[in-house]
């Protein structure tokens, strides 16, 4: 057993390095095509939006368009074989790495390097890895759902809360492993939710959601052991491809918490604007679900509108800030959240600063604009407008009206 797993690591390593080079050599003439043609590597608008979770930086959301081609390179029996292949090794259990003796006379640094060794090896992510890889194609996609490679991902992510709550690490201290793991699972799921409703049920079905959930609930660790931030760029990608343009799935979303998980982390965010737009992109396509699918959990998500007003205050992207004044037009017309936006969080003071201060600027010309209108709309409801009126003795209209 443990000769034919080295076996498949090797194989699977070797084809996976082969298939990069392949992707990275085609995705970066593609990227050069875009560049010349006008298609930059900014913030996601709402075209982009659909395919959120299969980039995993601005180089690859430029190119996220023509990945498909790349990966379709491959036959359909190459595939095939890769796919059963990363299947095999994600049903190995996790296994330490063989710990070396240490001679005597040896010092301390040799015994951590020792100690070192133990970690949990990364074959799942490496598996889950190449996953991700051939599910940006249409044929890898199909593949992967025809051999319901959710339910082998569903095990490992399962295996992995199991070792947590019994104060374990997989066979060795492998925390940013398993966060390794974990990301690329999400990228495998993010692939098969785009578009496909199928992949949204394989999905569901698996359970993979409440595993999702369990993890991301666990910030502590999640902090320990993705200092690069990773898992809340990667989190609300996935949960993108899920909800889009699917309210059915948005409520089983709403329901597990993840909107709620996915404003915590904007909230434990200062600088890192891929989180920001990440998370923004999400919660705009949970709130224009249709028949209004996506409005009850923002209503019930307390750290809402403190996320939205965080993300204006820290932000100097113009991207980000469309796309959160976008979200703010989401929900204007909801009385409910918009006396939450106006009472629970400095939102409309935060809009009236930024439209006499910061946002002068040529490059947020429109959002000025944009973000007097919104405040207009915000005033049209009653209870909105007699508690900004009645805030520090109508200071705040004072300065709206008088800009």
């Amino acid at each position: 057993m443990e000769t034919d797993l080295d076996a498949a690591l090797t194989a699977l390593n070797h084809k996976l390095i082969e298939i990069h080079s392949r992707l990275k050599a085609i995705d970066e003439e593609a990227f050069e095509v875009l560049g010349n043609n006008g298609g930059g590597a900014g913030g996601q608008t709402a075209a982009s939006r659909s395919n959120a979770s299969t980039p995993s930086s601005q180089h690859a959301a430029a190119a996220a368009s023509t990945s498909s081609t790349s990966t379709a390179t491959l036959s359909t029996e190459t595939v095939v074989e890769l796919v059963e292949q990363c299947q095999r090794v994600l049903r190995q259990p996790r296994r330490g790495r063989r710990r070396k003796k240490r001679r005597s006379g040896e010092g301390e640094d040799a015994a951590k390097l020792s100690s070192s060794s133990s970690f949990v090896s990364n074959h799942h992510a490496l598996a889950a890895q190449l996953l991700a890889e051939l599910g940006k194609s249409e044929l890898g996609r199909g593949i992967c759902l025809e051999r319901q490679v959710a339910v082998d991902l569903e095990v490992v992510l399962a295996a992995q809360l199991e070792d947590e709550g019994q104060g374990g690490g997989g066979g060795g201290g492998g925390g940013g492993g398993e966060m390794e793991t974990t990301v690329q699972i999400l990228r495998v799921l993010g692939n098969l939710c785009y578009n496909c409703n199928e992949g949204r049920e394989q999905v569901i079905r698996s359970k993979c959601l409440e595993r999702v959930i369990g993890v991301a609930s666990d910030r502590a660790r999640v902090a320990s052991s993705d200092p690069c931030q990773r898992f809340p760029v990667i989190l609300p990608g996935f949960l993108l491809n899920f909800c889009n343009d699917n309210r059915a799935a948005v409520r089983v979303a709403g329901s597990l918490g993840f909107v709620a998980v996915v404003a915590r982390n904007v909230l434990d965010t200062q600088t890192n604007d891929a989180v920001f737009n990440a998370s923004l992109n999400f919660l705009v396509a949970v709130a224009e679900a249709d028949d209004q699918a996506g409005l009850e959990p923002l209503r019930s998500c307390a750290d809402f509108p403190t996320a939205l007003n965080h993300v204006l205050v820290h932000t100097t992207s113009p991207e980000v800030t469309e796309t959160a004044l976008e979200l703010v037009r989401s929900v204007a017309e909801d009385p409910q959240i918009t006396l939450t936006l106006a009472t629970k969080s400095p939102l409309c003071t935060t809009l009236v600063n930024h439209i006499v201060g910061r946002w002068r600027s040529r490059e947020f010309e429109e959002h000025r604009s944009d973000a007097c209108d919104l405040l207009v709309l915000i005033l049209s409801h009653d209870a909105c407008m007699r508690h900004l009126y009645a805030t520090e003795d109508g200071k705040f209209l004072q300065t709206f009206l008088g800009r």
